[in-house]
């Protein structure tokens, strides 16, 4: 098997995903989403995980502050400055370990993209929500 390098570059108007110098997926960052703006919810992430079929990411949870609704904005910070985010395209109560969670669902259009939100491995942490 041979090595390939896979790149992950980030700015704040774009974002690519490269594998030996082929670029796999180009994201530019959604206008209407400013990396200042002030969170209007946040959501703790328990776990995360991939629905394959239905081309959705799930974020596992609760919110702790706010109220979390479809079109918003999930933010998860890479570093200090720039953060990777998602549109929440659906919210379901999920049964998991005798707990009720809520999950947030990302839907994401090919396998670049969801081998960025994968590699992410979000959990045990807490994420801000932006409005839409």
């Amino acid at each position: 098997m041979k090595d390939v390098e896979i790149t992950i570059s980030l700015n704040e108007e774009e974002r690519k995903l490269t594998r030996g110098g082929e670029t796999l997926s180009s994201v530019k960052h959604p206008d209407h989403v400013e990396s200042d703006a002030p969170p209007t919810a946040r959501f703790h992430v328990i776990d995360s995980f991939d629905i394959k079929n239905r081309n959705t990411f799930v974020l596992l949870g609760e919110v702790i502050e706010g109220k979390v609704t479809l079109d918003m904005w999930v933010q998860i910070p890479l570093n200090s400055t720039i953060s990777w985010e998602g549109k929440v395209t659906s919210i379901d109560q999920i049964d998991w370990r005798k707990e009720t969670y809520v999950g947030l669902g990302i839907e994401y259009e090919d396998t670049a993209d969801r081998s960025i939100w994968t590699g992410l491995n979000v959990g045990l942490e807490t994420i801000h929500i932006l409005s839409a």
